[in-house]
């Protein structure tokens, strides 16, 4: 009907099976940092404390938005939960910003 409409379409559907693996593979691997955010720090902050918060405090990282609240969050607690906590941050950023939003 419209020709650039088609070739939008048309790319669509040329696309989707990488599209659909590449979905899959970034949200496993999302939801096994909240999942990871909820085991080791749930017991220790509030913005982890159940599986939706994490979601969306994982979320909001990768907005740029909380990620001096969880530096905070994590600065007066146990020495071993204050360097996982950087290395969680700093891993969850580097892969979710500079790796799979620039793809």
């Amino acid at each position: 009907f419209f020709k650039q409409l088609s070739v939008l379409t048309r790319t669509l559907s040329a696309a989707s099976p990488e599209l659909v693996k590449f979905l899959l593979c970034t949200s496993l691997l999302y939801f096994a940092f909240a999942l990871c955010g909820l085991v080791v720090f749930g017991p220790y902050d509030e913005m982890f404390s159940n599986f939706g918060n994490s979601v969306e405090i994982l979320f909001a990282l990768i907005n740029g938005d909380s990620i001096w609240l969880v530096f905070r969050a994590f600065d007066s607690r146990d020495f071993a939960i204050y360097i996982y906590s950087r290395f969680f941050v700093y891993s969850f950023i580097f892969l979710f910003i500079y790796a799979v939003l620039n793809l």
